[in-house]
């Protein structure tokens, strides 16, 4: 502890894997171990050790689609599109209502007499 010896610190990671299944800890999040150790001692006032350490073989789980959510998503897709043809076919209907009042000739309405 003077600090003129080497020293080593024992992490026991299996400890800390158990007690994130019990639920006590959260040190593994992700396959990712979080560790962090300090020692203090007569002439070392604190020294701080963290890190991490990855699991070996850990793969990130995949992810399930739930299909009550792709309903949902795909039935707003759907009515919002639905709300936007709509509109548009609205304001086109009322268009050609104010046109055909303002006496307006379209392009093809003068091509459609020509040809009768």
């Amino acid at each position: 502890m003077a600090g003129l010896t080497p020293m080593k610190i024992a992490l026991n990671f299996k400890d800390l894997v158990d007690q994130d299944a019990t639920g006590q800890t959260y040190f593994v999040v992700g396959g990712r171990t979080y560790y962090e150790a300090t020692i203090s001692g007569e002439n070392t006032l604190s020294f701080i050790a963290k890190g991490f350490f990855d699991q070996a073989g850990y793969s990130q789980p995949a992810k399930k689609a739930d299909g009550k959510n792709i309903a949902i998503g795909v039935s707003v897709t759907v009515v919002v599109v639905g709300l936007l043809v709509l509109a548009c076919y609205c304001y086109k209907r009322r268009q050609d209502e104010i046109d055909r009042i303002k006496g307006v000739q379209k392009e093809e309405d003068l091509i459609a007499k020509k040809i009768d």
